[in-house]
């Protein structure tokens, strides 16, 4: 992985904060309070989240970074490569999960698991194993003694971190107690009992097979929350029928009219009052020439008329007789056949809820019904798990016992062969381990100090041995300088054995890693740096002589200054 830009959003003093990298060696360079810690602090933490937990350590250390300004903003991103791709590594410190998200920067998509493709990224390695790997600090011991006590100590963390996999003490003492015990058990009389207890043994697991005792509680509760959920939704469709078929059903008793049959006949009724009066009406000249009859007519006319009068009432509320009323009748009449169909409509939607009603709660009794029968089921098998557990106990008992001293015999033959096997694989990876970081740390420190020192040795006891031409010298004989050279070595050797695996290496973070050495020091170790094929380097520093070695030297770099007052507006020169 390379890191390509860090943005912070909001980190300590860092607000808005932009600073690009580049492939190989970046020299990161600020006075005190410049905030190079921070952005350590900060590069840590985009990787494995804050320290969690109530401590001191971890309260004290959420304090120190919180965001200066606009402490809601609390996070930042990372854009890196990895195997020709381009990523955004996102956190939220804000948000109770700190709110990791990684997005493709070609698709744009976030990937569905952060975590894991994070772990690969940094190699699989721990937050232990990174502060021991690639981040790598000056040593803070002011002492030949207290230096050299600390890189015993590291030496010793890092044989525990490769090997702590496979403990052959505490195997071994496992292997020692289970002789012991298999010596005890030797009793000839338990045959019989043993042989009784194997064949309920095997009749008890068969009857667990039993297709009955498989657990369907959560489904068959699934069922019944579903059943109960549809109960509820086919009420509330019921109760919304009922109460819009009564609304209908009141609007047609208001009316008077029950049932098509009635519409129609009223409706016809009401027509043919008003074609007669139209026709009346038409033949009122006639009327006067027969006045004998049209005095009964008038009269016939005149019922007529309020009858037709007492319809438009009752149906419109209105008197008048016209083309008009009677248009507003006959929308009436529709409106009252369309209640009356919605009725019909309505009766049978409910009628079909009703139905399914019925169904549904007859579903949700089986669900429960059967739900109680799976809980006795479970309640059974406990039981007969209860039996075979007591069963397999009593079985363990006495197998030692039923053997003779023939087959206990062979037994602590495995036992004893076991126990060469483990001794010799405890052997074998202290030792694999141990030649491979004797080999590669003493060829970096053989590349670091420009050859003076050309080999590095850890023995059994994880004592330090410094090769320096025909001399094999411990670390209390060395400077301080020098061990501080060893100290980069081992940390450079560890970290590419810890990485070996890994399509691509992490960046080196180095922070002050040379206030000891001398310039001929920092310039064979500067040289060594700058050929290391294929590195992302960060180096944090303090001090100018990094930058005019590097120039003196021409070798490759990229200067990033850090100020003061800088870190919070602005982007690094």
């Amino acid at each position: 992985m390379k890191l390509i830009e860090l943005r912070i959003h909001g980190f300590g003093k860092f607000h808005d904060y932009k600073l690009p990298l580049s492939d190989g060696l970046n020299l990161i360079y600020g006075r005190n309070e410049a905030g190079k810690s921070t952005l350590h602090h900060f590069l840590r933490s985009m990787f494995y989240g804050l320290p969690s937990g109530g401590s001191l350590p971890a309260r004290e250390f959420r304090l120190h970074i919180r965001p200066w300004k606009n402490p809601e903003r609390f996070g930042g991103e990372l854009l890196v490569s990895y195997l020709g791709e381009r990523y955004l590594i996102q956190r939220d410190f804000s948000a109770p999960d700190e709110g990791l998200s990684i997005l493709s920067e070609k698709s744009g998509i976030p990937l569905e698991e952060p975590g894991r493709f994070l772990s690969e990224l940094l190699c699989h390695l721990t937050e232990k194993g990174y502060r021991n790997t690639v981040s790598i600090a000056q040593l803070h011991a002011k002492t030949d003694r207290e230096m050299a006590g600390e890189l015993r100590r590291y030496v010793k963390n890092m044989q525990e971190s490769k090997s702590s996999s496979i403990s052959g003490e505490r195997a071994l003492r496992f292997l020692d107690e289970e002789e012991g015990r298999l010596r005890e058990l030797l009793d000839g009389g338990a045959v019989k009992e043993l042989s009784l207890l194997t064949g309920e043994i095997r009749n008890l697991e068969r009857e667990l097979e039993n297709p009955r005792y498989e657990n369907r509680i959560r489904r068959f509760a699934a069922l019944r929350e579903e059943a109960r959920e549809n109960l509820t939704e086919l009420q509330r469709r019921k109760e919304e029928l009922l109460r819009r078929n009564s609304g209908k059903e009141e609007i047609l008793r208001l009316s008077g009219l029950s049932d098509q049959e009635e519409i129609e006949k009223e409706e016809g009724r009401a027509e043919g009052l008003y074609r007669a009066l139209q026709e009346e009406k038409k033949s009122s000249v006639l009327r006067l020439l027969l006045y004998p009859l049209s005095r009964r007519r008038k009269r016939e006319e005149a019922e007529r008329r309020e009858a037709l009068r007492a319809v438009l009432s009752a149906r419109i509320g209105g008197v008048e007789i016209g083309e008009e009323s009677m248009e507003r009748l006959r929308s009436r009449y529709r409106e009252l056949r369309g209640i009356l169909t919605e009725l019909w409509e309505g009766r049978r939607a409910l009628n079909a809820v009703l139905s399914e009603l019925e169904e549904k709660e007859n579903a949700e009794k089986g669900y429960d019904e059967e739900l109680l029968r799976q809980h006795e089921l479970q309640t059974e098998l406990e039981g007969k798990l209860e039996r075979l557990s007591q069963l397999r106990t009593r079985e363990l008992r006495l197998l030692s016992s039923v053997r003779e001293n023939e087959r206990i015999e062979r037994h602590l033959d495995a036992l004893s062969l076991a126990r060469e096997r483990i001794s010799e694989l405890s052997l074998r990876i202290s030792e694999s381990f141990g030649r491979h970081l004797n080999e590669k740390a003493g060829r970096m420190l053989s590349e670091i100090t420009g050859g003076r020192y050309r080999s590095l040795f850890v023995d059994d006891s994880l004592e330090l041995f410094i090769g320096s031409g025909e001399r094999m010298l411990k670390l209390k004989e060395l400077s301080l300088g020098t061990m501080d050279q060893v100290y980069l070595a081992l940390r450079l050797a560890v970290s590419s054995l810890m990485q070996e695996e890994a399509p691509e290496r992490l960046p080196l973070f180095l922070d002050e890693s040379f206030a000891l050495y001398d310039e001929e020091r920092l310039k064979s170790c500067l040289h060594f740096l700058s050929d290391m094929p294929g590195e992302q380097i960060l180096l944090f520093s303090c001090h100018k002589r990094e930058e005019e070695l590097l120039t003196a030297e021409q070798l490759p770099f990229r200067k990033i200054e850090l100020l003061p007052e800088e870190a919070e507006e602005r982007e690094p020169r």
